[in-house]
Parts: structure tokens; sequence; C-alpha cells
């Protein structure tokens, strides 16, 4: 069965607008998947109460265990809003000490200057390159 992740900075962590609208298309994206799982940053305080721990489900938990031997914690559960989505929370702070090698990466890459970036870059660099870690390992397993 196919597992479809949607990945966003708002799951669990109300910003602006984009909050709204995964919040509210949650229930659709669930009857039409069976598999639908949110992806969005591990915010403590705003976890505590947006989401629910539960046990982590078999197909993740050897990904999870690796995923933390390289500095990114997931935390699995579900969103506290009214569909109930299965959610990953990505704790990346572990990974932010490579935040200057991935700096360099997407400069040799895909020529991302990130020369003069302030911290507003720093943390969704760090985490989107945490969630593509956990996406191309998920999709290895």
């Amino acid at each position: 069965m196919v597992s479809v992740f949607e990945v966003s900075w708002e799951v669990c962590n109300k910003v602006g607008g984009i909050y709204t609208v995964l919040s509210s298309k949650a229930a659709v994206m669930q009857q039409h998947y069976d598999k639908y799982i949110l992806i969005g940053p591990y915010v403590a305080e705003k976890a505590r109460t947006e989401f629910t721990s539960l046990d982590v489900p078999e197909q993740f938990a050897s990904l999870f265990t690796s995923l933390r031997e390289k500095g990114i914690i997931c935390h699995y559960g579900q969103w506290e809003i009214a569909s109930k989505p299965k959610t990953i929370l990505v704790d990346f702070s572990g990974l932010f000490s490579q935040k200057n090698d991935l700096k360099k990466m997407y400069w040799e890459s895909f020529q991302v200057d990130s020369l003069y970036a302030n911290g507003d870059f720093d943390e969704p660099l760090v985490w989107g390159s945490a969630v593509g870690i956990i996406l191309a390992q998920f999709s290895h397993q």
C-alpha cells in the first residue's frame, strides 16, 4: 500500500494560513489515502497542545532508530485536529551542527546562495534536509 506524506513547516506549528489549509483538508486526504501521514517540525511548546504521541508502527521503528543515530529524532503520533491524522514531528536540533556543510552542499549542487543568510534561513534549511533524509531512507525500505 502506498504511503502519502505531506510535508509542511506548519504541521502542528501555526505560523500562517497554510496551517488552516492543512488542517481543513486532512479529513479529505484520509478518505482517499489509508496511509496519509503529515510531517512537521517538532516545536516542544506547540507539540504539548497539538500532538499526542502514539506507539511507533513497526514500519517506522528501525527507520526512527537509524535516524536517531544521525541526530534526527522523530516523534510519531496524531495531530489533535478533528480528523486526527497520523503525524511525524521531526526534531532536527541534532543535525543543526551540520548546517554549514549543508549550505556548502546546496551551493555546490544547486547554487543556493546562503552566504549572507540569517537564522530564518537556517532552521528551514536544516529541517528540510532532515525531512529529505527521512523520505529517502523510507523509500529505500
